[in-house]
C-alpha cells in the first residue's frame, strides 16, 4: 500500500476537509492508497484576532503548508480554494479543484433586515455589499475559527456580541452545522469570494503522485475557479480592494456575476476560456467610469 502525506491546517474545518479528499483519493480502484495528514499551525493560524490586513493578507493560512510540501514533508497541501493566492511558489502547481457543493454566504443569528443590527465579518467584500443591501446596520470586525464566531452571537449569550454574523455556507455544511444558518444570500446576487466552497490540491510540479492526485480534479469545478483565479490575478495580486467573482457552467452557457468596489455585474458567455480576464476588465472600466 502506498502512502501518501497531506499537508493541511489543524482546525476542524480544515481536517473535515481533509477527510473529504482522503476518502476520494482512497477510493479510486486503481490505487492502493493510505493518506495521512501532516497538520501545520500556520502564521494565520497563530494569529486568529487580527484582522487580515494587520498580518499579511491572503496568503497567512497558506505559506506554511506550502512550505512543507515545497521541503518534502508532504507530498500535497490541501487549501480552501479562497484562501489561496493566485500566485504560487514556482516549485508548486494545482493539480485538482473539487468539491464545490455550496458557493453562497448564509446568515447566522438575527435575519438581517434595515434595522439597527450588529453583524460582524472580517470581509471587505461582505461588507461594502452587505451596507449597500441593509443601510442601517452597524458591520464590526469578527475574527477566529467558525465555532468561536458563533460563539459572540448575542442568542448565546454574548451581550456585548453580535446580532448575526456572515459566513461561507461550505465550512458550516462540511462541519455538519448547517442547523445554525438563519438565512441564505444567494450567490447570484450577493457576490462569493474567489473560489469559495472549492477545495485546492497543490503539489510539487516533479511530485511522482501527480497522476494519482488528478483522478480527483473536477473538470467543470477546476474550469471555473481556474477563471475566477485569473479575474483576481487581472486585477492584481496585490488588489486590496472589495471584490468577488463566481462562474458557473449552466447547460450550453456560461454565467458570472462580479464584484469590484462598489460595482456588481453580471456576465453570460459562450465559452469559460478567457472569461476572467474579460469580467475583471468590464468591472474595473465600469467602476472608472462612475469615478470619473
Amino acid at each position: 500500500m502506498k502512502k501518501i502525506i497531506c499537508a493541511t491546517r489543524g482546525s476542524k474545518l480544515a481536517l473535515a476537509q481533509f477527510e473529504l479528499v482522503k476518502n476520494e483519493l482512497e477510493a479510486q480502484s486503481e490505487f492502493e492508497l493510505a493518506v495521512e495528514p501532516l497538520i501545520i499551525k500556520t502564521y494565520g493560524d497563530k494569529h486568529l484576532g487580527a484582522s487580515l490586513q494587520e498580518i499579511g493578507g491572503q496568503g497567512v493560512f497558506v505559506k506554511d503548508v506550502q512550505t512543507a510540501v515545497i521541503e518534502g514533508r508532504a507530498d500535497f497541501a490541501l487549501h480552501s480554494a479562497k484562501d489561496c493566492p493566485v500566485l504560487l511558489p514556482v516549485e508548486t502547481t494545482i493539480v485538482a479543484i473539487l468539491g464545490r457543493a455550496f458557493v453562497n454566504d448564509v446568515v447566522l443569528g438575527k435575519k438581517l433586515v434595515n434595522e439597527d443590527l450588529v453583524v460582524g465579518t472580517s470581509s471587505q467584500r461582505r461588507e461594502v455589499q452587505l451596507k449597500k443591501m441593509f443601510p442601517k446596520i452597524t458591520i464590526k470586525n469578527i475574527r477566529g475559527n467558525i465555532e468561536s464566531r458563533i460563539s459572540k452571537l448575542k442568542m448565546n449569550g454574548t451581550e456585548e456580541g453580535f446580532d448575526s454574523i456572515v459566513l461561507a455556507k461550505a465550512g458550516l455544511i462540511r462541519l455538519g452545522l448547517e442547523n445554525k444558518i438563519s438565512h441564505e444570500l444567494s450567490a447570484k446576487e450577493f457576490v462569493p469570494q474567489v473560489g469559495q466552497g472549492a477545495l485546492i490540491v497543490e503539489s510539487r510540479k516533479d511530485s511522482t503522485n501527480l497522476d494519482i492526485l488528478k483522478t480527483i480534479n473536477d473538470p467543470q469545478v477546476s474550469q471555473c475557479v481556474l477563471e475566477e483565479r485569473e479575474f483576481l490575478r487581472t486585477l492584481g495580486e496585490g488588489c486590496t480592494s472589495p471584490c468577488g467573482c463566481f462562474i458557473s457552467q449552466n447547460e450550453d452557457k456560461i454565467e458570472a456575476i462580479a464584484l469590484y468596489e462598489n460595482i456588481v455585474k453580471t456576465f453570460v458567455f459562450d465559452s469559460v476560456d478567457g472569461a476572467g480576464r474579460k469580467i475583471a476588465e468590464a468591472v474595473v472600466s465600469e467602476y472608472k467610469k462612475n469615478v470619473l
